[in-house]
């Protein structure tokens, strides 16, 4: 099929941004027998053409790779189907049901390849990354941070002697009492 007889889904509601459309370039470009396992679902318009509802961004990147005719088996036509219906196949073939498994991926595959391939990995510290903050102000809102922020084979024993200094100080100067009267004897005192 000539590409020049599809056209883009003038009411597609999805875009791409330039790094993941290069990813994905590249990935039809290394990999194009993806296409006749997963066809762009295509629907015939008005004017002849074909349009995708599903399969535009592949479509956008065959055309940056400059195919000038495709296999018929990469397109699936679904003309049958009402306009009800290809909307809402539309959505629902851009709809991420699932979740990753970050355990599995972590441990299983290749976190270079998973990038490559356009899998957005979050962006855990390493150990590396983690530096010691020596000078942090002492706040009587203390709020521990919950990301780490020391690479503990950096620190010497003299920090973990200021900062635990630094800590207890800070410990005692937040420290807020309560005024408690015994019930018993009316005697008033302050607890923490």
């Amino acid at each position: 099929m000539k590409l020049s007889q599809l056209k883009s889904n003038p009411n597609n509601p999805r875009l791409i941004k330039d790094d993941k459309f290069k990813k994905l370039v590249t990935s039809l470009r290394e990999f194009p027998e993806m296409m006749e396992k997963r066809p762009m679902v295509c629907v015939t318009d008005a004017d002849g053409k074909l349009y995708p509802l599903g399969g535009n961004m592949r479509l956008r990147a065959l055309k940056e790779l400059k195919y000038k005719e495709i296999p018929d088996s990469w397109i699936i036509l679904a003309d049958e189907w009402s306009e009800e219906k290809r909307k809402e196949f539309t959505i629902k073939d851009n709809v991420g049901f699932g979740e990753w498994d970050w355990d599995r991926l972590a441990n299983v595959w290749n976190v270079e390849e998973l990038t490559e391939w356009s899998v957005d990995i979050p962006n855990f510290e390493t150990d590396n990354d983690i530096k010691f903050r020596p000078n942090l102000e002492p706040t009587t809102n203390f709020r521990p941070n919950l990301e780490p922020t020391t690479n503990y084979s950096d620190v010497t024993k003299e920090q973990i002697q200021k900062e635990a200094e630094r800590l207890a100080k800070q410990m005692l100067s937040s420290r807020e009492l309560t005024d408690v009267i015994c019930p018993e004897c009316g005697a008033t005192f302050q607890i923490d």
